[in-house]
This record gives C-alpha cells, sequence and structure tokens, in this order.
C-alpha cells in the first residue's frame, strides 16, 4: 500500500489538537474535583488535575477523522476504554469491577480487531490476541507513576510501529502510529516534570488498547520468521509489558495483592537508588528506544539469523529484569521471611532464591547467544539456510551438556551481586568443561560440528558467564554514574581499610548519593596511582593542595592507624575549610553473658563536622 502525502500530516493536526485540548481538561477536572491526591501510594506530593487522556485521545481519533481513517474496532474499542478509565477517574472502581469492564471492551471489539498469526491453532490465537490487549491495557497504567514517562514510552512505543509500517508499506497503520505519537506529544508539553496534568486512567486505559492493537499490526508485517512475529510486540511494549511482570513477580513472592498500588514499580526502584525523575524517565525511554531498534532489525532480518540476535536481545533484557527483581529482594523483605512464606510466594522465593530457575532459564539463552555466535564467527556472518539449519539442530545437545557442566562446576552455587574471582575461576571451569564434554559428543556420539566452532563457543561461554554475573555491578555502576550526587569525599588511607570504607561509601544510596573522589595516603609510591579505580590524590601533608585543585565536602578516614599528629592536621584542615570529618573503623564484637562489646561503627564515628555525609554548612 502507498503511503499517502496527508497521512505525514497526522501527527502535526494530533499534536495541534492535543496541545490544545489539554488546557481545557485541566480546568474540566479542577472544577469537578476530578484530581490525583498525595498519599503514601502515590510518587507526586501535589495536588494534580486528571483528564489529560480526554485530550489524547482526541486528538487521536480527531486527526484520523480529519486527514485518515478510523476501523471501526480501533473507534469503538478506544472509546470503550475511555469511558472505562474516566469512570474510574472519578469514582475509583474497584479492581475486579474495572478487569471486568476491560475484558468486555476487548470483547466487544476483538472480532473485528487484528489477530495474532502466530500459533497454528485459530481458536488460541484469539485467547493470546486477548491477553495481549488486556495486558497492555493494564501495563501502559500501571506505568504511569512519573511525570512524562506513559507518553514519553507510548511516543516510542508508536514511532516503532510507525517505522516499521512504513518499511513495510503500510500506509494506514503508519497514519495511525502517527497520529497517537503526536497526540502524546502535544500532551507531554503538559505532562514534563513538574507535570501540571495528569493523563488518569480516562488515558492510560485506550492509549495501551491501541498500542497493543498496533504492535499486533507490527506483527503482521513480519513472514520470514515466526520468532520475529511473536518477538515484534514484546519489543514495542517492552518496557511496561517487563515493569508489569517484575511487579507481579516480586508482589507475588511477597505476598502482596498485585491490583494494590505501590511505589514498586521500575521506575521507583531507578528513582530510590537516586535518579532524578526526569533522568529516570529518560532512562526507561533509552530502554524503550532500544527494544524498538531491536523489533525493527529482527523484522529486517533472514530467518536464520533471528534465532542469535534475538537470543542476544531476550538475554540483555532479561538481565535488566532480574536486576530490578533483584533490587526488591535486596533488602531485608521477603528474603528474611522466606521460610515463613506460604503458597504462591513462598514457591516464588524458593525457585529464585534456593533452585535458581531463573538464572538456570537465563543461562539457555546464554549458550544459545554463544553457540549461535560462534557459527556466526566461524563462517564470516555469512551462513547459508541449510547449514545454518543442520547446526541450530545440534542446539538442544550444547544446551543440555553446557548444563551439565554448569551444576558439576558449581557455577549456580554464588550471588551475583557478590560476583568474586573464585566464581569467575568456577565459569572458567564450567566452560572449559562444557567444552569437553561437547568434544566427547562430537567424538563419540551423533553430534557433528567443527573443532573451530567448539574453541569459540568455549571462550565465548565464559566471557558471557563473566558478563552477566557481573550486569548486576555494571547496572547499578550505570545507575550510580547517572546520579547527581549532593556531597563528595575523599578517604584517607589507599589499604584494606580503604577499600572498606570505598565500598562503604559507594553503597550509600538514594538521594543521599555520596561521590568519591579518590584517596590521601602518605606512602609515597601509591602517589598518582590508580587504587579501585580511584586516583591516589597526596599526602596529608597535601591536603590544601588537594582541596583547591579538587574541592569536595567530606573527608572520610579508614582505620585506626594514623597518628596522633596527623589526625590532628587532617582536623586543622577539616575545621579551616568548614567540611565534614567521619571516621570508618571495621572490627569484631564479642557478645558475652548477655552483655556486647563494641568497637567503633563501621558506618563511621562523627569527629567534627555534621552527622551525615552532606553539603558542608554554609
Amino acid at each position: 500500500m502507498d503511503i499517502n502525502i496527508a497521512t505525514l500530516f497526522t501527527p502535526i493536526v494530533a499534536l495541534l489538537i492535543a496541545a490544545g485540548g489539554v488546557p481545557l481538561a485541566k480546568r474540566i477536572a479542577t472544577r469537578y474535583g476530578i484530581v490525583s491526591a498525595p498519599s503514601d501510594d502515590r510518587w507526586h506530593r501535589q495536588p494534580t488535575p486528571l483528564l489529560g487522556g480526554a485530550a489524547v485521545v482526541a486528538a487521536f481519533l480527531g486527526a484520523l477523522l480529519v486527514v485518515g481513517h478510523v476501523p471501526k474496532w480501533l473507534m469503538a474499542g478506544t472509546i470503550a476504554l475511555f469511558a472505562i478509565g474516566l469512570l474510574d477517574d472519578a469514582i475509583v472502581l474497584r479492581p475486579r469491577v474495572k478487569f471486568t469492564l476491560q475484558l468486555l471492551a476487548v470483547a466487544l471489539v476483538i472480532r473485528s480487531a487484528p489477530i495474532f498469526n502466530i500459533l497454528p491453532w485459530p481458536p488460541l490465537n484469539m485467547l493470546l490476541t486477548i491477553l495481549w490487549l488486556v495486558t497492555t491495557i493494564n501495563a501502559v497504567n500501571l506505568i504511569d507513576g512519573l511525570d512524562g514517562l506513559a507518553a514519553g514510552l507510548g511516543i516510542s512505543s508508536a514511532l516503532t510501529v510507525a517505522v516499521l509500517a512504513g518499511l513495510h508499506h503500510q500506509g494506514m497503520v503508519l497514519g495511525w502510529a502517527l497520529a497517537l505519537a503526536g497526540a502524546l506529544g502535544g500532551f507531554l508539553l503538559y505532562n514534563r516534570s513538574p507535570a501540571s496534568i495528569f493523563m488518569g486512567d480516562a488515558g492510560a486505559l485506550p492509549i495501551g488498547f491501541i498500542l497493543g492493537g498496533l504492535s499486533i499490526e507490527a506483527s503482521s508485517f513480519v513472514t520470514d520468521s515466526w520468532l520475529s512475529a511473536a518477538a515484534v510486540p514484546l519489543l514495542v511494549m517492552l518496557v511496561p509489558v517487563t515493569d508489569t511482570s517484575v511487579v507481579t513477580i516480586t508482589r507475588l513472592a511477597t505476598g502482596r495483592a498485585i491490583s494494590r498500588r505501590g511505589l514498586d514499580h521500575f521506575h521507583h526502584r531507578m528513582a530510590k537508588l537516586g535518579l532524578s525523575d526526569p533522568r529516570t524517565a529518560e532512562v526507561m525511554c533509552a530502554l524503550a528506544i532500544a527494544g524498538g531498534a531491536c523489533a525493527i532489525a529482527l523484522s529486517l532480518m533472514r530467518q536464520f539469523y533471528v534465532v542469535a540476535t534475538l537470543s542476544a536481545g531476550l538475554l540483555f533484557f532479561t538481565l535488566v529484569g532480574l536486576f530490578l527483581i533483584d533490587l526488591s529482594l535486596e533488602y531485608g523483605g521477603p528474603a528474611l521471611e522466606h521460610h515463613r512464606s506460604r503458597g504462591l510466594a513462598g514457591a516464588i522465593l524458593s525457585l529464585n532464591l534456593k533452585r535458581r530457575v531463573f538464572e538456570i532459564v537465563l543461562d539457555g539463552l546464554l549458550i544459545t547467544v554463544a553457540y549461535c555466535a560462534a557459527i556466526l564467527i566461524r563462517l564470516d556472518f555469512d551462513v547459508e539456510p541449510g547449514l545454518f539449519s543442520l547446526l541450530t539442530g545440534v542446539l538442544p545437545w550444547v544446551i543440555g551438556t553446557s548444563y551439565v557442566a554448569f551444576f558439576i562446576a558449581g557455577i549456580y552455587r554464588g550471588m551475583w551481586r557478590h560476583f568474586g574471582l573464585e566464581d569467575a575461576l568456577r565459569s572458567w571451569q564450567g566452560a572449559m568443561l562444557a567444552g569437553l564434554l561437547l568434544f566427547a559428543i562430537r567424538r563419540f556420539g551423533p553430534v557433528r560440528f567443527s573443532g573451530s566452532i567448539l574453541c569459540i563457543f568455549v571462550i565465548l561461554v565464559f566471557n558471557l558467564l563473566l558478563a552477566t554475573r557481573l550486569s548486576f555491578r555494571v547496572f547499578r555502576k550505570t545507575v550510580d554514574s547517572l546520579v547527581r550526587p549532593r556531597s563528595s569525599a575523599v578517604v584517607v588511607g589507599a589499604d584494606t581499610s580503604g577499600e572498606a570504607a570505598l565500598w562503604h561509601l559507594l553503597s550509600v544510596g538514594g538521594r543521599e548519593k555520596v561521590r568519591m573522589l579518590g584517596f590521601v595516603d602518605d606512602d609515597a609510591f601509591k602517589r598518582g596511582k590508580l587504587f579501585h579505580g580511584y586516583r591516589v590524590l597526596g599526602s596529608v601533608d597535601e591536603l590544601d593542595r588537594i582541596y583547591a585543585d579538587t574541592a569536595f565536602d567530606a573527608v572520610l578516614i579508614a582505620g585506626d592507624t594514623l597518628s596522633k599528629d596527623r589526625l590532628e592536621l587532617i582536623e586543622s584542615f577539616v575545621t579551616a575549610h568548614n567540611l565534614h570529618l567521619r571516621r570508618f573503623s571495621m572490627g569484631i564484637s564479642d557478645v558475652a553473658n548477655g552483655s556486647e562489646t563494641r568497637p567503633k561503627p563501621a558506618s563511621g564515628e562523627i569527629l567534627s563536622g555534621a552527622g551525615t555525609l552532606g553539603p558542608a554548612p554554609g
């Protein structure tokens, strides 16, 4: 289908309608009290009018009526979901009633709506379509908890569908996607942080429905590979669906109701790590764009390249999901109550914390990526379809054998967030053992593939094992690099105590983030060298010069080995510059006869200055 030139004006018309309609929606919402009030389970702290979604829906449908065509299923479903959302914004529906109404709305349009064509059985495709639409409706609703987030993600998803439609010459779907992107763009002008209006359920529910339908349409463009056809909708809706999945798993694991509102979403976790609200929205939109790029790439690939690319993409995004789940389980909570948990919550915790099922499933993707990449590297990325099919037929043997090697090597004994040298050695042993077992099967069994592919596979498996196990640290480091620190500090002592102090300093998270600038040490040999990635800036005698070169807010003394005169020198420097001074100490407590002898606290003993590593008082 040729693309009508009028289609290209659709987003402009939608943006203008939305930009003009939002102020009117704001006045109506304020007049009739349709306002989101602050509460303990909401992120915002000011009463904010809803009904921004009314302007989005009006702009979307209006633009299509002016310059394009609106199919019955799209108009009926959008209006029905808008009505349900408006009712919920006004009187707050019970979750069960709200879900039932969503099902009825989807059932109303399902006969004329686009249907998945992934499975060979039409009734199952119909059921899968209903499940998908209900999922996307609620996913967008759940992700709408941060200024500009739902609108930004919606624009990313809509533009992904627009690119897919353009590449496959689907002019009508292109117009729908561009209209939604334009409508959300007009709303985003008022919804950026600090937002003056929210879209509310009246916007989130129909937008989720529209994006669900558009993603199904995008899936139909892909005819070369059923894997790509199945993956494209998931990648188009990557962030909302991933967030919903993570929240569902963690709430089930902690025994909380799935339908209850909470501050445990992707964006809340990022914000609690110290990211500002705008930066959190930017990070999540970047992930959505990455997912969209993967969807576009998969739609253009020949079938025999899809397995490797899709496995690599799923591996990365699964790691992100596991990292977010780990954040929920890291600080007390369900891990501490694991043995008291019963039912589904106990089963999930047992699978994750005890039997490591999630890690094992992820390693299946890892092995697949390593094997497919080994084939592509060995054959210079020029693979004939028949040869690739023959080699991938060996994949079940490769996965099964590698799992045996991993279990023998004890790879599943470690904890990812505390991955160390011993874990790295076990990873190397597991990769080598997998190679030896596959060599034996290749030599004496029914499996046939070249020795060079096997060697490349072993190298890739080892590197991917390291990469996945270190990914939690990389993700945390990446988040930390995006956080704007409230204060900065230097550590006195580039030794074992200084190393412990560094990890403690880096663990000070959230809004109290402290930036580490470097070390101060009297050992002249260490000057200028890197200690755990941070430079030794000079000695205690050079504190004035160091402060002139690199201003900081606090000094943290590591250990108890400094002499009295060196301590006095540091205290004089801190007093002269009105800085904070704290001491970090480690020790072992003796507990006997109900009494406890305590060493100096590892959290830091205040020597002078304020009680936190924050900005110095003016």
